[in-house]
């Protein structure tokens, strides 16, 4: 069986360090902007993760110079018009990911230095703890560029608040 913490990722980059596992974003050509095989890759591990007793503490991290830089916006797919089907996934892919995270047994730790715009806040209100490096700063851009808040963010705001 393959052991999500031990398997080679594409947009993952996975530390273990005893019972703590280090899991890092690694999209730098795209500041770790969260495109779908990044969503993807990070809703598959933390639910292959969820109930394992080995594992006490994740931390959840990016680089030195920024965590994510949001959803991938530019980001392009094919130029055929998508089912139904695959638009519903694409809408509740950032959704399933942050409750994925929530859904993690494990403390859960979103160690943030950089900025953290979008749909990184989204996933890290999702986890237990949030530490914030001296030059972190978070932002929300939804609202001005007239998007909704979908992945659930803002009841997880709130219950923070």
């Amino acid at each position: 069986m393959d052991d999500p913490v031990t398997r080679d990722w594409r947009f993952l980059k996975v530390e273990p360090e005893g019972p703590t596992v280090v899991v890092r974003l690694h999209r730098p050509e795209a500041r770790n902007a969260l495109n779908t095989g990044l969503m993807v890759e990070l809703t598959e591990f933390a639910r292959a993760i969820r109930r394992r007793t080995d594992i006490s503490t994740v931390i959840l991290t990016g680089s030195d110079r920024y965590f994510s830089a949001g959803a991938d916006l530019a980001a392009q797919g094919d130029r055929r018009k998508p089912t139904l089907l695959e638009t519903r996934e694409a809408v509740m892919a950032g959704p399933d990911m942050c409750e994925a995270w929530e859904q993690v047994e494990a403390v859960t730790i979103a160690a943030i230095e950089g900025y953290c715009i979008g749909g990184g806040c989204a996933l890290v209100v999702a986890c237990d703890f949030r530490i914030l490096g001296e030059g972190a700063y978070l932002r929300l851009p939804e609202v001005p560029l007239g998007i909704n808040m979908s992945w659930r963010s803002i009841p997880r705001i709130h219950a923070l608040v």
